[in-house]
């Protein structure tokens, strides 16, 4: 979902066909370079980076806390697995 805002004063129709032709741009271009970056690897220095720019830090540092207890979940079960241990 994008939002898009702007004075629409003196301009209701023109605006909202202006608008959902500037979202429907922003999300093709979205689409273009995430399909762009699915065979490449980012790091968590390039991606906070870009999550910087859309957000707060303490969010994004929130969501990276986040990751990494669910990293290490994972590798936990994983070695216990390995272990024969439930």
């Amino acid at each position: 979902m994008f939002l898009v805002a702007g004075d629409k004063s003196g301009d209701w129709s023109g605006w909202y066909d202006m608008a959902i032709k500037a979202a429907e741009l922003r999300f093709a271009r979205y689409l273009e370079k995430r399909e762009a970056m699915s065979d490449q690897a980012v790091t968590w220095e390039e991606l906070r980076a870009e999550l910087v720019q859309l957000g707060d830090e303490q969010e994004v540092a929130r969501l990276r806390d986040g990751l990494v207890a669910r990293r290490r979940a994972y590798r936990l079960a994983e070695a216990r697995h390995e272990l024969g241990l439930r």
